[in-house]
């Protein structure tokens, strides 16, 4: 009887971690859609690194629509960019969004797949950064470039 009660206390006690995880305190999240599609999120924790996935993109995703939002500890940013840079971290296009309406839960940054496949024509090793007045230096959402196969 007291082993089983170590077990459901210990099982309990993981349980919890795991589910806490995502609101660990200081954790920004980020997530991106494409069409209304989930494609990417990430949770940034300061002592957790980036595991950055990388965002294909082809011609078929040419009229494709791509939302991105980005959560400061449970709050919208105010001055808000996202930007694309090429290897070099030369700002290729840069894209300013209105500050969120007070009391707004998600407002999404959205983006022109277009756009981003013509500066592909340009560059290689494309990436795409978040900045806003609580992150001015920016964060390196995820990597852009063609997919082997489109994301449909």
């Amino acid at each position: 009887m007291k082993q089983a009660l170590q077990k459901g206390l210990i099982m309990s006690i993981l349980g919890l971690i795991v589910l806490a995880k995502p609101l660990m305190a200081g954790g920004d999240v980020y997530r991106i859609f494409l069409n209304g599609k989930q494609v990417l999120e990430q949770y940034v924790y300061a002592a957790k690194p980036l595991d950055l996935a990388g965002l294909p993109l082809s011609e078929a995703n040419s009229n494709d629509k791509l939302v991105a939002y980005y959560s400061h500890c449970g709050t919208i940013g105010k001055d808000r960019t996202i930007t694309i840079r090429d290897e070099h971290g030369t700002v290729l296009k840069e894209w300013k969004f209105a500050d969120a309406a007070a009391g707004a839960k998600d407002n999404g940054m959205e983006i022109p797949v277009k756009e981003i496949l013509a500066l592909q024509a340009r560059g290689r090793g494309l990436s795409m950064y978040y900045s806003s007045q609580q992150l001015p230096a920016g964060r390196l959402l995820t990597k852009v470039g063609k997919a082997a196969r489109p994301i449909v």
